[in-house]
């Protein structure tokens, strides 16, 4: 079996059909670049044709993330609240300079 992937790269296989005596068995074949299984799901010897079954393999894709330590990062903290800080302080100032008025 031949197959063309969308970039018209050609993959060959070869999925393998046993009969022995009245049994039928089937050696899946895959094509690992791709993450495909092919397997023969039934035989239907009186027209002479067969189901051919294409799974694709689970892939499992990672998220890697590396944590770096910020070093100046209880500078960045100690800022913020400084700015909270500051802002809370202009409020009231602006409140009380409004209730004057």
């Amino acid at each position: 079996i031949e197959l063309i992937n969308a970039n018209k790269r050609k993959f060959e296989t070869m999925p393998v059909l046993v009969v022995r005596g009245n049994n039928i068995y089937s050696i899946t074949s895959e094509i690992d670049s791709l993450g495909i299984k092919l397997d023969f799901a039934k035989l239907y010897p009186e027209d002479g044709k067969v189901d051919i079954s294409i799974t694709e393999k689970r892939t499992h894709e990672f998220i890697i993330m590396k944590a770096i330590i910020f070093p100046a990062i209880n500078l960045l903290w100690t800022g913020a609240f400084l700015i909270i800080i500051g802002s809370l302080i202009a409020i009231r100032k602006r409140i009380k300079q409004l209730g004057k008025n």
